[in-house]
């Protein structure tokens, strides 16, 4: 699957008549996931947390990729390339915050997007506390 389109990337797309048409992320992978499965085309209005999050099982390129156009920036992000894991004098590199950085680091480091599910999954991460008083 390639995602170099740089309206799909913008988070629009073109309709019949040519016009663009803005798409939320999540709108985006699931129509990424419908066309990579050739299945019916679903809509996201009527699709739970846990349903989108059980779509994505068993593709983690369009789920980092989903995660990825959510991410909204971050500070003190250290990455060290694969090949000098095992060189103790090898120095992780500080990453700069961009959708296409976060999409290397969430597909190379899948254990990240687990913790991004623990959390999506997690609906109290999503309440207000209450004060009452």
């Amino acid at each position: 699957m390639k995602f170099t389109d740089t309206a799909e990337m913008a988070g629009t797309r073109r309709d019949a008549a040519g016009n663009l048409i803005a798409e939320s992320a999540t709108a985006q992978m699931v129509k990424a996931l419908d066309e990579q499965i050739g299945g019916k085309k679903r809509s996201v209005k009527n699709m739970s947390v846990d349903d989108i999050l059980q779509a994505t099982e068993g593709n983690e390129e369009i789920k980092a990729r989903f995660y990825a156009r959510l991410t909204t920036g971050w500070s003190n992000v250290f990455y060290l390339e694969d090949n000098k894991m095992d060189d103790p004098k090898a120095k992780p590199t500080e990453l700069t915050f961009s959708e296409d950085t976060a999409f290397m680091l969430y597909s190379t480091r899948p254990w990240i997007m687990e913790g991004i599910d623990a959390f999506l999954a997690d609906r109290l991460n999503f309440m207000r506390k209450v004060v009452t008083g």
